[in-house]
């Protein structure tokens, strides 16, 4: 009897415990605030994107000329520039399609639905400087205001790139030479001592580029698989999280290990592939390249970013999602508390994929 009753009470009490369930909205009070979202760069335009919050009743929200969704974007507000302190202008709205198209901000709601999912933003004419200190100022007749604040960081330079090329193959077709190796290399930089600084590290190519050698006419292309495992991308990963969870590192990191030191970043990229088209391989004419940018970002960028990959990625994140922990919510340096204005300053270096060739198949030729 005593084992009938082990096996009857945990099936009683799941008959309790589970019913059917349907889908409610809480009766909580909550009205729309204004969202405000800028990544402010030295050199280039400031573009600011204003929106509202929404409740997850609403439906979702379309992010292009193509989908369906409510549109969440904020028109008519206006977004006031201050630098260091003083006055500098009133941004201008900017409403486009799809296509690139200058739409009037008072004739765009005419323009249908294509027009809604096209890139809505506030332009300033004042290109910011190093050092600059930014403040935003929002303001919307339905929505409310919305404030933000950020300095324009110093980018600091890639000194030097070094690199090991292996595995090193090459098919020479009728209509293309095509070539595949893997690569190793180390992106050589100097933290400044005297601050505390965040990196946002990344590493694309050019793509595919045309051209013209003599009375020959070629098409190159180059590609890669980026699977770096460079310690200080993972910084932010605890050793109990790297070990239950399936954790993801963003490339993003911050000076603490190397405060004023001279480091060098180590990328590997695997499946590199390098392709000319009609069979060209003109020594010195290629355009193809690795295109390297180390950009120093701000505070509020930085842990905008890590907050992301804690919920989405960290063990208080995953263990949230199933009721396990406290909800981990996005931060936010906006005075409403949605949205995230932030700063960058890149620093592009660049590597011509050509000569890594012909040193590579001059040492196979060796």
């Amino acid at each position: 009897m005593d084992f009938l009753n082990k096996l009857i009470l945990p099936f009683l009490l799941s008959m309790v415990l589970s019913s059917c369930y349907e889908d409610f909205e809480p009766d909580i009070e909550s009205s729309p605030v204004l969202c405000m979202n800028s990544i402010i760069s030295p050199g280039d335009t400031i573009r600011v994107k204003l929106s509202r919050t929404w409740r997850w009743s609403e439906g979702r929200v379309g992010d292009s000329a193509y989908s369906s969704g409510i549109d969440v974007n904020v028109y008519g507000a206006e977004v006031v520039l201050f630098v260091n302190g003083v006055y500098k202008e009133t941004l201008r709205e900017i409403n486009e399609d799809c296509a690139g198209a200058d739409i009037p901000a008072e004739l765009f709601p005419y323009y249908g639905s294509y027009y809604v999912k096209g890139r809505k933003e506030y332009v300033a004419e004042y290109i910011p400087s190093v050092c600059d200190v930014v403040r935003l100022e929002a303001f919307s007749d339905e929505y409310g205001s919305a404030s933000a604040e950020v300095t324009v960081p110093s980018p600091v330079a890639i000194d030097k790139i070094e690199y090991e090329i292996s595995d090193f193959r090459h098919f020479d077709y009728d209509e293309t030479d095509s070539f595949y190796f893997e690569m190793d290399l180390m992106i050589w930089f100097t933290d400044n001592y005297d601050s505390t600084d965040y990196y946002k590290f990344g590493v694309t190519s050019s793509g595919v580029e045309k051209g013209d050698a003599g009375d020959i006419e070629y098409s190159e292309s180059l590609s890669f698989r980026d699977v770096s495992r460079e310690p200080l991308f993972k910084e932010h990963v605890s050793v109990l999280e790297s070990v239950l969870f399936s954790t993801m590192s963003y490339n993003i990191f911050s000076d603490r290990q190397i405060s004023g030191k001279n480091y060098p970043l180590h990328i590997r990229l695997e499946d590199v592939s390098y392709k000319i088209e009609k069979g060209t391989l003109i020594p010195g004419k290629g355009e193809s390249r690795f295109i390297f940018n180390l950009s120093v970002i701000s505070p509020e960028y930085y842990r905008h970013v890590i907050a992301t990959w804690i919920a989405e990625n960290g063990s208080l994140g995953q263990l949230g999602s199933v009721g396990l922990a406290q909800p981990v919510f996005a931060f936010s340096n906006v005075s409403s508390g949605a949205g995230v204005v932030a700063a960058q300053a890149p620093f592009i270096a660049e590597l011509p994929v050509m000569p890594i060739v012909e040193e590579a198949l001059q040492r196979k030729e060796r």
